[in-house]
């Protein structure tokens, strides 16, 4: 996020933060390991995955997943809930963590299961376009970014939130 932020962006981003807060009230079995970044993977019932396009490729990622780093104050959570929130401008609910850390090219990354809830708000920052798509288009897309770290951290996070996903909507009925 740039270092000097407009009156509204800030108010957004403080109101973002109020709602994460209370968003994440009751989740202290919802775990995922530590980490220097933290993000959302959200899945719709019908099995489609959230991908976001950085600006400009930032990195030389074409398409990924929101995270970002945690800012004072925050549980993992609430930085997964903010980032995914800033990034996507969708609001999300968490229903479970990945089990482990995934290294990018720059730093170590845990992900939250996420579901959408309701429509999508404006996007703060960072993000050129969103595109909701199956997995396998998922995968596809991921294939143009440019750092094979970056592409294999990306396809195995995907893998990991399907199988969870998966498991979850068996064990509903």
């Amino acid at each position: 996020m740039a270092a000097k932020k407009s009156k509204r962006v800030r108010d957004l981003c403080e109101r973002t933060d109020l709602r994460a807060r209370a968003e994440t009230r009751g989740l202290s079995s919802v775990r995922v390991p530590t980490a220097q970044s933290y993000g959302g993977v959200l899945l719709t019932l019908d099995g489609r995955v959230l991908l976001r396009e950085p600006i400009d490729h930032l990195d030389g990622y074409v398409w990924t997943l929101p995270k970002g780093r945690t800012e004072r104050g925050e549980n993992p959570a609430q930085t997964a809930l903010r980032e995914v929130h800033e990034e996507t401008g969708y609001r999300a609910r968490i229903v479970g963590g990945l089990p482990r850390v995934y290294v990018g090219t720059t730093r170590t990354n845990a992900f939250f299961l996420m579901e959408p809830v309701g429509t999508p708000g404006p996007i703060i920052n960072e993000t050129a376009q969103i595109s909701w798509v199956s997995y396998r288009q998922a995968y596809r897309l991921i294939a143009f970014t440019k750092h094979a770290v970056g592409r294999s951290r990306a396809r195995a996070i995907l893998d990991a939130a399907l199988r969870l996903w998966n498991r979850k909507l068996s064990s509903i009925g």
